[in-house]
């Protein structure tokens, strides 16, 4: 199967984060990882993929990001992201993390009908039961749309976040010297599993 899923990168320029991001994806894909290969939009899809199954899309788009400005309306008030103005690509990284968001409470529902439904033992015989916790536990594969800047599946707000504002949390407010110089890009990527 195939998915679209996201990846944010700290680059200087557009050729970068598609080197940055392509980096993330070979260590995403193969041997025994969750996704098999993948294509991103500056590639030949082959007929089967990227921009042949999901239709032209920008290889890496900058995202618009800066402390202090007003608050972005998407993210719940408590992680309060901010930008300088909603545009599109803001915009695309919401809905792909409501995407992972979907997938979460899916899974979780399940689990809750098996939690009400089933003793002990007969969670511990259900295989399905099983790999919905799974799911719901999982930083990486299918149920995760969206990824950081070291491949790690962005699983709530408060990561999103931390990302957008160049991860100022673990810096006392400012922006980690790591990615001070650096603009975030948004890569889309198409991944089969």
């Amino acid at each position: 199967m195939h998915m679209l899923i996201k990846v944010l990168v700290f680059a200087r320029d557009e050729e970068g984060a598609l080197n940055e991001a392509k980096r993330i994806l070979e260590n995403l894909c193969g041997d025994g990882r969750f996704f098999d290969y993948y294509t991103t939009f500056d590639e030949d899809g082959y007929g089967m993929s990227g921009k042949d199954r999901w239709g032209e899309m920008a290889p890496a788009v900058k995202v618009c990001t800066s402390l202090g400005s007003s608050k972005c309306n998407q993210c719940p008030d408590r992680f309060k992201c901010y930008t300088t103005k909603m545009n599109e690509a803001i915009e695309d990284i919401m809905q792909t993390m409501q995407k992972t968001k979907r997938s979460f409470l899916e899974h979780l529902k399940q689990i809750k009908k098996y939690l009400a439904t089933h003793s002990d033992d007969q969670l511990f015989e259900e295989d399905d039961f099983k790999y919905q916790c799974y799911s719901v536990g999982q930083y990486e594969g299918p149920s995760v749309w969206l990824y950081d800047q070291d491949g790690e599946g962005i699983t709530s707000y408060r990561h999103l976040h931390n990302v957008l504002n160049k991860w100022a949390c673990n810096n006392n407010g400012k922006p980690s010297p790591e990615y001070k110089d650096k603009d975030l890009y948004v890569v889309p990527a198409d991944v089969h599993w």
